[in-house]
């Protein structure tokens, strides 16, 4: 993790305090109410967070939260802009939560990142190619519809009703008839 090319250079005290980073924010307080607007734009694995919530020149740290791991990512000084670069590394093609607190362990937003797919151009007869449509993301809670094990579950024993509702009637029918 590192300040972006901007960011003032840190003081020896900024220093020291960048060696001690605050103990990571428990997951469950992410929420939608202390997001705080923050920002991001990925170039390669190279994010840049913009928290609204931070002051220029000030410490900032992040943390990753991965499924039920917490990675802590490092410590920087904000620019100017109140942003703060990230290298992802092998993590920028995974769905995950990043905090960032202040140096005293004060949250000051968090980003849920959500890699991209780039869409593949598919070859039509030797003639034409043709990109599939893309859809837009938003790395809004709100818009994610997860699919679990639950749905496929419910799903199943639907089906199984509406064979045995099906099954039902048959019989009721022949016993009619006969």
């Amino acid at each position: 993790m590192s300040s972006t090319p901007s960011a003032p250079a840190p003081t020896p005290q900024q220093e020291q305090a960048l060696r001690e980073p605050p103990v990571p924010v428990a997951a469950k307080k992410l929420r939608v109410n202390n997001q705080r607007a923050v920002s991001a734009t990925l170039d390669g694995t190279t994010l840049t967070l913009e928290v609204p919530a931070a002051d220029k020149g000030q410490i900032g740290f992040v943390t990753a939260y991965v499924g039920t791991s917490v990675v802590p990512i490092g410590g920087a000084i904000f620019d100017k802009q109140r942003r703060l670069l990230v290298d992802l590394g092998n993590l920028a093609d995974t769905e995950l939560r990043l905090a960032v607190q202040d140096e005293d362990g004060k949250l000051l937003g968090w980003y849920q990142h959500e890699p991209t797919v780039e869409p593949v151009a598919e070859e039509l007869d030797g003639t034409e190619t043709v990109s599939p449509a893309t859809t837009p993301t938003s790395a809004s809670p709100k818009n994610s519809a997860p699919v679990g094990a639950l749905d496929g579950v419910l799903s199943g024993i639907g089906v199984a009703l509406l064979f045995a509702a099906w099954g039902a009637i048959a019989l009721r029918r022949r016993g009619a008839v006969a």
